[in-house]
């Protein structure tokens, strides 16, 4: 079984732990592909059935297929959220690869991992790019990946992203991934 860390920023983790996020989707592995999302058409696959065994087969005109492997993994493999998080003020000029995993943790939505770190100063904020595996608190099984353009989006899907409507949802993840709002990217989307 693989596990990769996935990068969620603001309430995203607490939607997660509340079970009104059930899904996510992402660009990581399909740059190239969308330099000119237009151009490219699934290969093989039924709408929600386009990825096996974590590849993705994509086509160009005139030229071969294109196999992509889902950088996140495939059916039945983990996920684990890398959030905001912060350890004792004691410990800010530690590295995180330095830190161990029997220290509290500090998240960004206001939880620690035990109630004694009401008695401790809070240290500083650490990026969630820089949390190790240890200090995570969310993993998921991925039980559905496909791939899809971002405005094929259900009203369904847009609710499993974490209670949005489709336009609010295409308009934040235009905002996170720092896209400009004409755009209709391919993404994998990974449920668990």
């Amino acid at each position: 079984m693989k596990e990769t860390g996935i990068i969620c920023s603001g309430n995203h983790p607490k939607l997660i732990l509340d079970d009104l996020k059930t899904m996510t989707r992402r660009t990581r592995g399909l740059e190239k592909i969308n330099e000119c999302p237009d151009d490219w058409k699934l290969w093989y696959g039924e709408q929600g059935k386009n990825v096996r065994n974590g590849w993705l087969r994509l086509c160009k005109a005139d030229m071969q297929p294109v196999d992509i492997k889902c950088p996140y993994g495939q059916v039945g493999d983990r996920l684990w959220v890398m959030e905001t998080w912060s350890v004792t003020k004691e410990w800010n000029d530690i590295p995180p690869s330095l830190l161990n995993q029997f220290l509290d943790i500090h998240y960004k939505d206001g939880s620690f991992t035990h109630e004694i770190h009401a008695f401790f100063e809070q240290g500083k904020w650490r990026p969630s790019i820089h949390m190790p595996r240890w200090a995570s608190r969310i993993e998921r099984i991925i039980t559905l990946l496909r791939v899809e353009r971002l405005r094929a989006i259900s009203e369904a899907d847009a609710k499993a992203e974490g209670g949005y409507s489709i336009e609010e949802f295409i308009e934040l993840f235009l905002r996170l991934n720092h896209l400009p709002k004409d755009v209709n990217p391919w993404n994998w989307v990974i449920g668990w």
